[in-house]
């Protein structure tokens, strides 16, 4: 990176929080999969998620070794953005179609992962 353009401080926070966004979505994935308790559609959903989030954590370490590489010609970059975008769009949505999915009829109640609150009666 150049320096001039982009500051130190940014070019660690750059590194840092990747690589514990990398680190942190990586062992939520491993626990899913390794503990069959936590095989809930809930689960899988937030396993998911985490998955998306450790390909998007790749994103600051491609853009600090690619920073004056052009690979793309002026003239595909607004149909290379189009495609990018549209795929961040539709990985989410294809997600929540498959939990929508993969329901039982105990989860239908629910709208994706509910969170009950319970409350504790007071005897008078």
């Amino acid at each position: 990176m150049d320096p001039q353009i982009i500051s130190i401080a940014y070019q660690v926070f750059y590194i840092v929080i990747p690589t514990i966004n990398i680190i942190g979505n990586t062992s939520i994935v491993y626990v899913t999969v390794r503990a069959k308790s936590l095989r809930s559609i809930c689960n899988i959903f937030i396993a998911l998620i985490s998955v998306g989030e450790i390909l998007f954590g790749f994103a600051p370490f491609v853009m600090i070794v690619s920073y004056h590489i052009y690979t793309i010609d002026k003239a595909y970059r607004k149909p290379y953005m189009a495609i990018e975008i549209l795929l961040a769009l539709l990985y989410p949505l294809a997600i929540v179609a498959w939990i929508f999915d993969q329901r039982t009829e105990t989860e239908a109640q629910y709208a994706i992962c509910g969170i009950e609150s319970y409350t504790k009666q007071q005897d008078d």
